[in-house]
């Protein structure tokens, strides 16, 4: 019996470090979320879920587009296009569920033609006219932030669990691949031998791009659709297959790195210390700096480099991780008191 009970746990965690392959799945979810949307896009007035419904279209195309790239070995562009299905579904649950979302889009879009007229029009002689549309369109608008645009979705009631999705899940795209920070930078390095690299290494693999850009499809189309539609089932089970796999892009570039300066002998109580944190992980045990110190000693004797890891950043990895987990059981266990 415990032989079993470990095997299917072993399954479990195998499941959600491999890619899913559904095309036919991927067909109906498809379909049926083109379908929550319709052929007009708003009848008079916009309202929040009429703009919901355009980020699921922007979703769904970006999702193709990072299955398309990906395909081709543009894994790059694949990661833009990933980032981009995440940010519209998180949009999307703004638009969705905070009241009057809809001004808010008005007056960012009023502010963001007046930017681009900004440059024509900066010499004209009366100003009137466009400090009379500013004053219209007022100060609100869409945060400008990820993790605002989530808070503000969770405090007006929707998005439950997604507060950690900006820091695990888009901002590892921005800093990886997006913008050009010092590890953007880094991935251009062999730090084996100090030498530059034109092709960048330790990118998010592509079934993390792919399975980031579908999740959001689902996840953004259940909510959509509400418990109560006949497919609410299909999303959510679409957005679990494919959000529960954690091959995080950070864990791909510290295993990069510790494995060209690693010291093999010492890989047993490294393995040991990591052992003891999954465990705790797993089993929601709050993670403290105390716990991680020995495995980050176990990796400075690994690596001989003292400055090659940092207590604060494991914590975070490990958080992150942690937080992963708890946002996939508790939408499994929603699943199982809801009878799916």
């Amino acid at each position: 019996m415990v032989i079993c009970r470990n095997t299917a746990k072993h399954i479990a965690t195998l499941r959600r470090r491999v890619p899913v392959v559904d095309p036919f799945r991927r067909r109906r979810v498809h379909r049926a979320a083109r379908s929550l949307v319709g052929d007009k896009a708003w009848e008079g007035d916009a309202t929040g879920r009429d703009i919901a419904g355009l980020c699921l279209l922007r979703s769904l195309w970006l999702a193709k587009e990072t299955r398309r790239a990906c395909q081709r070995g543009a894994r790059e562009a694949g990661a833009m296009a990933a980032r981009g299905a995440l940010e519209s579904t998180l949009v999307g649950l703004y638009a969705l569920y905070v009241p009057k979302a809809a001004d808010a889009f008005t007056a960012d879009m009023g502010k963001s033609l007046l930017s681009l007229l900004g440059g024509p029009v900066i010499d004209f002689p009366d100003d009137g006219f466009l400090k009379k549309i500013r004053d219209q369109l007022g100060t609100n608008g869409v945060p400008r932030s990820m993790p605002a645009v989530v808070k503000a979705a969770i405090e007006a009631g929707g998005g439950r669990g997604l507060d950690s999705f900006p820091g695990d899940r888009y901002d590892p795209l921005s800093k990886l691949v997006v913008h050009t920070t010092p590890l953007s930078l880094a991935r251009h390095v062999n730090y084996r031998n100090a030498t530059t690299r034109r092709r960048p290494r330790w990118g998010p693999s592509t079934s993390y791009l792919v399975d980031q850009s579908a999740g959001s499809v689902g996840l953004l189309a259940a909510e959509i659709a509400g418990r109560g539609h006949p497919d609410y089932e299909l999303f959510r089970g679409y957005a679990i297959a494919h959000l529960s796999r954690q091959s995080q892009p950070i864990f791909r570039l510290a295993v990069h790195l510790f494995f060209s300066q690693i010291r093999y002998r010492k890989l047993p109580i490294v393995i040991s210390e990591v052992r003891k944190l999954w465990r705790s992980a797993n089993a929601n045990v709050p993670i403290t700096e105390q716990m991680v110190k020995p495995l980050v000693e176990a990796l400075i004797h690994l690596t001989g480099d003292p400055g090659l890891v940092d207590t604060d950043t494991m914590v975070q990895a490990i958080l992150s991780y942690q937080s992963q987990h708890t946002y996939t059981n508790n939408i499994e266990s929603d699943r199982r008191t809801d009878g799916g």
